[in-house]
């Protein structure tokens, strides 16, 4: 009870998901000359996967922020240059699953089992914003995995 003020105020703010969803429509739009229905499908899986992205962000700012350096792993540079090169053994594959990734999974967990207690109390506010971060983080969980999975079959 006590937190309900902070929680429908929280849900008073996924709003701003109207705004930005006109800003990127007006590029859409204006480039594309796209179907509206073609942007809702790309902008929700966009705002799901940037939502899924938020702790590598979050780790990049505080690394930045604290001057440490480190490489940008999320767009590897495999140097082909031709059908003999060899990706498989570049620095930036990765072959085993990191900390970071079962962080990722453990979020995913967690905003499964929130979603779900958000169902057993009939508190219908959060819904959206659960649905997206368990699609964000699944998607960019299941994908590090799947991408380890390849990386280590092909060896």
């Amino acid at each position: 009870q006590e937190y309900n003020y902070i929680l429908n105020l929280a849900g008073f703010f996924m709003i701003s998901w109207l705004i930005l969803a006109l800003f990127y429509w007006t590029s859409f739009k204006n480039n594309s000359k796209g179907n509206f229905f073609i942007f809702i499908g790309r902008f929700l899986g966009f705002l799901g996967v940037s939502m899924g992205l938020s702790l590598h962000n979050a780790i990049a700012v505080t690394e930045g922020y604290l001057g440490r350096k480190s490489p940008f792993i999320r767009t590897p540079k495999f140097n082909i240059n031709n059908n003999s090169s060899d990706w498989e053994d570049n620095k930036y594959v990765i072959k085993k699953i990191t900390p970071l990734t079962y962080v990722e999974g453990g979020l995913l967990i967690y905003f499964m089992y929130t979603f779900k207690v958000a169902i057993d109390y009939n508190d219908f506010g959060m819904m959206p914003l659960l649905l997206f971060l368990i699609f964000g983080y699944g998607y960019v969980f299941l994908n590090s995995v799947i991408h380890v999975k390849k990386a280590t079959k092909r060896k």
